[in-house]
């Protein structure tokens, strides 16, 4: 009964042991963070309203719209650069 037993672990030691005969490829990751250029990180302008009539009005929306098309232009360089 003795002889099995030493048998038996001595079987079950040898099959263990075959899992460190092989050389293991260990993989590192490394992660690079890319940013957009600074440029097109920037916030956009918003223009200040400073008059008091109509005709200003009209100005001033015709000036929003400005600076967003400008924003937009922006976002599609954006939108490029990730590409």
């Amino acid at each position: 009964m003795k002889t099995i037993a030493s048998g038996l672990a001595l079987v079950c030691l040898m099959i263990l042991q075959t899992g460190c005969a092989r050389t293991r490829l260990i993989t590192q990751t490394q992660t690079i963070k890319q940013f957009p250029p600074e440029v097109l990180m920037q916030p956009c302008d918003i223009p200040a309203f400073t008059g008091s009539t109509n005709a200003d009005l009209v100005v001033y929306i015709e000036r929003l719209i400005a600076s967003l098309r400008m924003c937009n232009a922006d976002k599609s360089a954006l939108r490029e650069w990730a590409q």
